[in-house]
């Protein structure tokens, strides 16, 4: 949160001379000749009123923002504890000549993270942290990689990107019900920015900018009307 710049000491204006003052000539010189200094005070006067109602639109956006992630933090850690729970036994996933069921349980050996196989798989295939075509991702036991941004890159389901310059990731083009994509905004800049490729980020299409300094939420794909949210 941004403090309050403290406001410049009013100014103070003589008193106006009055008609047939006995030193009403150096009265009113005095009246007159303090005008110009009255104007810069008041005008440094409004340029403090106006950053400071910038500061509290700010500050107030921040704490809406952290509320909001507070919020999609709560909700979840409630979805990882319950698929945490559903995931016990969870076996660890290997390639050729393994075969697996539709609804097999496993956990990546690349980043420890779990997931179910979307049809049967009679053997072969890639590792399901790169193989979102065979499998879900359901839940995260231990924390997403995490990828520092500086320059454009093509984001990955179940990473976490952490932008460190106004640099721009695109999402998947073909992403499944239920991946996960984790967003933190370090690059002081407001112009992070998340491209779907088409999909939809809330409810809205095209490239979306982060304007929120240090913003940090997760994008979960929903299905192709509603896209990410």
């Amino acid at each position: 949160m941004r403090p309050a710049i403290p406001p410049t000491a009013a100014p103070t204006v003589p008193v106006y001379p009055a008609l047939g003052s006995a030193n009403f000539n150096q009265q009113a010189y005095t009246y007159g000749s303090s005008m110009p200094g009255v104007s810069i005070a008041l005008g440094n006067l409004a340029a403090n009123v106006a950053a400071n109602t910038g500061i509290a639109f700010e500050n107030a956006f921040d704490a809406a923002q952290a509320a909001n992630a507070a919020a999609a933090s709560e909700a979840q850690t409630a979805i990882f504890a319950t698929t945490a729970a559903a995931a016990v036994g969870a076996q660890k996933w290997e390639g050729y000549p393994m075969a697996y069921a539709f609804g097999a349980l496993v956990w990546s050996p690349a980043n420890g993270m779990i997931y179910r196989c979307k049809s049967p798989i009679v053997a072969g295939g890639g590792d399901p942290s790169s193989n979102p075509e065979d499998w879900w991702l359901i839940g995260a036991p231990f924390a997403a990689p995490i990828v520092k941004v500086a320059a454009d890159m093509a984001a990955q389901v179940g990473m976490h990107y952490v932008f460190k310059a106004p640099a721009l990731i695109t999402l998947p083009a073909t992403p499944a019900p239920r991946d996960i994509v984790q967003v933190t905004d370090l690059s002081q800049s407001r112009n992070a920015r998340i491209d779907p490729q088409g999909k939809k980020i809330r409810g809205q299409t095209g490239v979306m900018r982060l304007e929120m300094l240090r913003a940090r939420f997760s994008l979960i794909y929903l299905d192709e009307e509603e896209g990410w949210f």
